[in-house]
């Protein structure tokens, strides 16, 4: 309900005559998309499985070796860069054009924002790569300064990007969690055992309030300007401690911003990806439009 122009709005959705659906229906139908599972998710699930569990076998194989022959972790490294590369920045599809009040972004945003929680992945695929670096003891190039200034710890590098790896996969936790309240309250007034369960627990109470939407709102924007100040800050890291401080006489002042703004344009096409397979294959095609498909298309060529 909408008073005069200059009052409050109490109810942060409008139905009118001219809406296609209504409120409730929309949500009962991302509500059977949800609940039902198709014999095609269960093979592709079996798949993607097996091939993780090969990953699992392959990486302990690895492990086992130990890691004195550094060139061995060559391949898993670059694994490693990639993952950062396309998952850690597809959220920025969500949050840019969010800042830049550009509404075709809607129907995927929260599948751009689920993608930063393959970070949690990429946090344990980075513990072994803590081993690979050397300390500064043996004389390498690096930004540190250590030897110069009294206090700067031989393990420098390690520690500043561990914390930063570690922030950004808070930062996307955080911004998953702050989009999906409005989803964790559905599921608490709708749906049933363990899922009502933590629905109630993650919803924290949200009932759909104006305050609770401008609440939301604000806190997204935040959170979603300080992930992508730590997106860049991390691939500062990969590219500068796991390469070029390594390769001698390798002096490029261009070469970490050049990382980094690769990721945005592999975050951009990870994102595309997406949604022709939601599109195509997870029952999205009334809520994915080419609207989607050419604001991507654009945002990419930009890049």
């Amino acid at each position: 309900m909408v008073t005069d122009p200059g009052s409050r709005v109490v109810e942060p959705y409008v139905e009118t005559d001219n809406s296609v659906e209504t409120r409730k229906a929309v949500s009962d139908s991302f509500l059977a998309i949800h609940n039902i599972t198709s014999n095609r998710f269960w093979q592709f699930a079996a798949l993607f499985g097996i091939m993780f569990v090969l990953g699992i076998i392959g990486f302990v194989m690895r492990l086992s070796s130990g890691f004195d022959d550094k060139a061995a972790w060559g391949y898993y490294v670059a694994v490693f860069a990639f993952l950062m590369t396309t998952s850690s920045a597809a959220p920025m599809v969500a949050i840019a054009p969010r800042i830049a009040n550009s509404h075709w972004r809607r129907p995927i945003s929260r599948a751009a924002e689920i993608w930063a929680l393959a970070g949690c992945l990429n946090l344990l695929l980075y513990i072994p790569l803590i081993w690979l670096l050397p300390s500064l003891e043996n004389g390498r190039r690096s930004l540190w300064f250590y030897g110069q200034v009294e206090g700067v710890p031989a393990y420098s590098p390690h520690i500043w990007a561990t914390l930063a790896i570690l922030g950004l996969v808070l930062l996307g936790l955080a911004l998953v969690w702050l989009s999906s309240l409005p989803d964790f309250a559905v599921l608490r007034d709708q749906g049933e055992g363990w899922r009502k369960k933590w629905g109630s627990r993650l919803a924290l109470g949200w009932r759909g309030t104006s305050a609770q939407w401008n609440w939301q709102y604000h806190r997204m924007g935040v959170v979603g300007a300080f992930y992508f100040m730590m997106l860049i800050f991390v691939h500062f890291f990969i590219s500068v401690e796991f390469l070029m401080v390594h390769v001698p006489g390798w002096i490029d002042s261009l070469y970490p911003v050049t990382h980094a703004h690769n990721a945005l344009q592999a975050g951009v096409a990870t994102m595309m990806l997406t949604m022709f397979f939601l599109r195509q294959f997870g029952g999205y095609k009334d809520y994915i439009g080419l609207d989607q498909f050419w604001g991507l298309g654009k945002l990419l060529l930009a890049l």
